[in-house]
This record gives structure tokens, C-alpha cells and sequence, in this order.
């Protein structure tokens, strides 16, 4: 790992946790005090060793209630030997009675190593990244659900993509994508694959990030499919003035159409800063999260109209209210639920509800605060949702079992009940 690759790393994890335009603030009411109807659960506690530890991203969950995920750590415990916790990461599957299933422990060889976003659950198969291994810049992968691998694509640096750091999508039959690094420039790429039935993987580089202030750079968000194209985020790049010695800017919202990519939007601080989750909001755009910046600096709820306008619909405030939002996931009636990785009641971490107020502005309820105890420490952006049965699911990188990672603990799966 060279030390660009590093501090990058570093940066960006920093960003995910923490991950001209008229920016309007309206109608906002907090709510810090967990609600006593709300219940947590904990699932499971990662307890290192040939069990994963510390997840990077979080679950998706399938139609008979099993969750799906990755850790970067643990697993074959003689891989990665002199890191604590040691293994170089697996995928797992928990069944709707929290029974754990290691479905692969990465080796740190031919099959990539440090596996950081959530997993794509297509059909009865598996698609994900790792950071590294493979041929030194990460890897895509396809499980079955007995976790034998069916294809794998191996970047390959220069102008390829390398170190992927969000989810995967399928589309037409492709699987898209993103890495941090690579491209013609090393600020990251957009990637198409086409795997097929012998075991090998096809891949076309769509768009090399040049950073600047008319480009992103670093992607590191799960591409979202839209009119015709592709809409994702970079962490930099675009016209602000944030510098993380390799690249300047806020980050922006892009688009990637046949035609190229288009700049939606850069952001200034102001209306938040590292953006890093985008998911849809019905035919009028799309809802996103900045990790840092808005009024107090802790980061955004924004909702974003299809040719870029911005309006932020919340910003984190600290404290009790948390800061540093991940998660972002909406239900039937236009209520918003994610996660933030700091602050709340304990400075463990919250999830929080977002629901409109019915005089357009929005409402903020901290439904949870992680203790960093047994319950947890640091959730995860990748949330799962039980509409039916008012149940969020997610991960966290800390707490949960003292023993493993001591004092810090190596990350847990919970269920919600609000």
C-alpha cells in the first residue's frame, strides 16, 4: 500500500464517517431524546479470529428476512497476521434468528483483501469489491450462496480503475461501479463489468475523474441509475476550497450519460461538504448526505433536483444530535432514516428519522444512540429496511464484544424497532 494510497484511505474513511447555488434551511424541529418505543437489537458481535470484524459498510437483506455483509477484517486469522484484529476480511450471512454463516474468508492473494462496501444480492448470488489484493488494486467478486466463487475481475492499475470503495449496481445485465483511485489521472474511474458463466469478468472504463474545478475526484458512492445515465458522487474535486494534498474541492454530484458527464453540482462548505450517499426521491431527483460541512460543520441531509439545484434539508448540529451522517434510506411515506457515525447521547453514533412536517420543512428525531458499549460504536451507511415491520437494519465498525480489538470492540449487526 503506498503512502498516497494511505493517507487517502485515511481520508476517506474519515469523510464516510464523519464521508452558485441557494441553499435553503426551513422548518426544521429536533428531537435529540431516543423515543422509549424504539428497541435495538444486537444480532451479532463480531468476535475476530475466523468471525469478520470491523465492517466498513453495511447489510442488504433478502426476501426471507437473511442480512448480507462484509468486514474488513477477521476471518483467516494467518492472513494480515501482524494487524489486531488479523484475517484480511470475509462476506457473511446472518439468518432472521441471527445465526452467522461465513460464506468467505478472504486469503489476501488472488482473491483481494479488505473488503469495504456492502454486497450486491443478485438473484442467489453475490457481488462485491475489496480495496486490495487481487493484482494490487482490488477486485470485484460473484459468490454463490455457498460462498464458492463464481468470477472475480482483478484491476489492474495505470488507466484502469483500482480500489474500489462503494457498492456495485447491475443494470442491463452489466455491473457498475466505482474506484477511488485509477483512471488517467489516479483520482478514480467509473467501470462497467460484464461477467459471464466462465468464471472471468470484462470491464470498460466509462470515465476517468480529472478533479479540478470543473470535475470530481475520488468517487466513492454507489452509482444510482437515472434518466437515461448514471448519477454519483466524489468526495473532491468541483470549484470549493477543501484540500486533501492531493486534490481540491468539496466534492460534487455528477451525471454520466452516452454523451460524457456533466457536473451537477459542486459543493462550498456552506451546503455541505463530502458528499457520499445518493439514493432517489421519486421522479423529482434524488435525496444524498454530505459527511461534513452545512451550518455547524457535522454534515447534510440535502435533497438535489434532477439539474442540480440543492436544498439541504438538515444539518447535523453535534452533540446529542450526532454529526458525520452515513446512511440514508426512504419508505413508502417519504420518511427519511439513516445513520450518523458520531455524536448522539453516549458520542457512540445515532440513527435518526427525517419526516416532512406538512409545512415544507422537515422534522429530525434521534430514534437511537449508541452507547459504544455492547450495542455498538460507529454505524455503518448501508441500512436495510422492514417497512412491514418498522425494523432498520444496519452494522457498526465498534463495540459489541470487549474481547476482540480490546478495549474497542470489532463491530456488530442490529436491528431497530421503531
Amino acid at each position: 500500500m503506498t503512502t498516497q494510497f494511505q493517507q487517502s484511505f485515511r481520508s476517506t474513511c474519515t469523510a464516510r464517517f464523519l464521508g452558485s447555488v441557494t441553499v435553503l434551511i426551513i422548518g426544521l424541529t429536533f428531537l435529540a431524546a431516543p423515543l422509549p418505543a424504539q428497541t435495538l437489537t444486537t444480532l451479532h458481535a463480531f468476535a475476530g479470529g475466523t468471525d469478520g470484524a470491523l465492517a466498513f459498510d453495511g447489510v442488504v437483506r433478502d426476501d426471507k428476512g437473511n442480512l448480507y455483509g462484509t468486514t474488513g477484517y477477521g476471518g483467516d486469522p494467518s492472513c494480515n497476521s501482524n494487524f489486531t484484529p488479523s484475517g484480511c476480511g470475509t462476506v457473511y450471512k446472518l439468518d432472521p434468528a441471527g445465526r452467522e454463516t461465513i460464506l468467505h474468508a478472504f486469503t489476501g492473494a488472488a482473491d483481494g483483501q479488505v473488503p469495504t462496501t456492502q454486497v450486491l444480492l443478485s438473484g442467489t448470488d453475490l457481488y462485491g469489491t475489496t480495496s486490495q489484493g487481487g493484482e494490487g488494486g482490488g477486485t470485484v467478486f460473484e459468490l454463490n450462496q455457498k460462498g464458492h466463487k463464481i468470477a472475480q475481475y482483478n484491476f489492474q492499475g495505470g488507466n484502469d480503475a483500482a480500489s474500489p470503495q462503494a457498492g456495485l449496481i447491475q443494470d442491463a445485465g452489466a455491473i457498475f461501479g466505482t474506484g477511488y483511485f485509477g483512471g488517467t489521472n489516479n483520482e478514480g474511474a467509473v467501470f462497467a463489468l460484464n461477467c459471464g458463466a466462465a468464471a472471468a469478468c470484462r470491464e470498460v472504463v466509462l470515465h476517468s475523474f480529472v478533479g479540478g474545478p470543473n470535475d470530481g475526484a475520488y468517487p466513492n458512492s454507489l452509482l444510482l441509475p437515472q434518466s437515461g445515465g448514471l448519477v454519483g458522487s466524489t468526495i473532491y474535486g468541483g470549484s470549493g476550497t477543501c484540500n486533501n494534498g492531493f486534490a481540491v474541492g468539496c466534492g460534487t454530484v455528477y451525471k454520466l450519460t452516452r454523451s460524457g458527464e456533466t457536473l451537477l453540482h459542486s459543493f462550498n462548505g456552506a451546503d455541505g461538504t463530502y458528499p457520499s450517499v445518493l439514493i432517489p426521491a421519486g421522479t423529482s431527483g434524488f435525496y444524498g448526505i454530505t459527511g461534513q460541512g452545512g451550518s455547524s460543520g457535522n454534515g447534510t441531509v440535502f435533497h438535489m433536483s434532477s439539474s442540480g439545484v440543492v436544498t439541504t434539508l438538515y444539518s447535523f448540529m453535534g452533540g446529542s444530535d450526532g454529526a458525520f451522517p452515513g446512511g440514508l434510506i426512504e419508505d413508502s411515506s417519504g420518511h427519511l432514516f439513516g445513520t450518523t457515525y458520531s455524536g448522539g447521547a453516549s458520542g457512540g453514533g445515532t440513527i435518526f428519522e427525517l419526516s416532512p412536517n406538512g409545512h415544507g420543512g422537515w422534522t429530525e428525531t434521534v430514534l437511537y444512540s449508541f452507547t459504544g458499549g455492547a450495542d455498538g460504536d460507529g454505524p455503518q451507511r448501508g441500512i436495510a429496511l422492514d417497512q412491514q415491520n418498522r425494523t432498520l437494519y444496519g452494522s457498526t465498525s465498534g463495540g459489541g464484544d470487549p474481547n476482540c480489538n480490546a478495549p474497542y470492540g470489532c463491530g456488530t449487526v442490529f436491528a431497530l424497532s421503531y
